[in-house]
């Protein structure tokens, strides 16, 4: 087990089905080994309160939200910093549907989704975005040297 990633996940699904919402937050509840808390939430709109409070370390969005919602939310999530960390995973009801929002991390399809999948698949889209973060603060602070050292050798 990845020690980087506490054993309890708070993670956030939001749609607007509620059979579908419940079927996901079954399959995470039902995992062994590592605990899921899973809440829900049915519009992008109402989410950015609930984010705040709940802390959840992934967002899982049902691609029934319209395009439009999804992607002032992927701006609103990526661009705050309380809440830049947190990957957004696109549920997907076919491959079909394209699909291509900035800032969503991973999407999975809904067909077939078993609840050691859904595991695996937030957990590795936890560890990738930790990933991303310590590289894009290592880059920023390394810009910042050699732009240092530039301006030094100019002076």
């Amino acid at each position: 087990m990845d020690k980087s990633i506490t054993n309890t996940i708070n993670v956030l699904i939001i749609g607007n089905n509620p059979v579908e919402l419940s079927r996901i937050k079954n399959q995470l509840k039902n995992l062994k080994g590592r605990k899921f808390i899973a809440d829900f939430c049915f519009s992008t709109r109402d989410s950015l309160m609930r984010i705040l409070k709940f802390k959840p370390g992934c967002i899982l969005v049902d691609d029934t939200i319209d395009k439009k919602s999804l992607a002032d939310f992927s701006n609103k999530i990526n661009s705050n910093n309380k809440t830049r960390h947190i990957p957004i995973t696109l549920l997907k009801s076919s491959y079909k549907n394209q699909i291509n929002i900035p800032g969503l991390s991973d999407f999975l399809l809904k067909d077939g989704l078993s609840g050691e999948s859904l595991s695996k698949a937030i957990v590795n889209v936890i560890r990738s975005r930790k990933t991303q973060r310590y590289l894009y603060i290592k880059y920023k602070k390394n810009k910042r040297r050699l732009s240092n050292l530039f301006q030094s050798a100019h002076q």
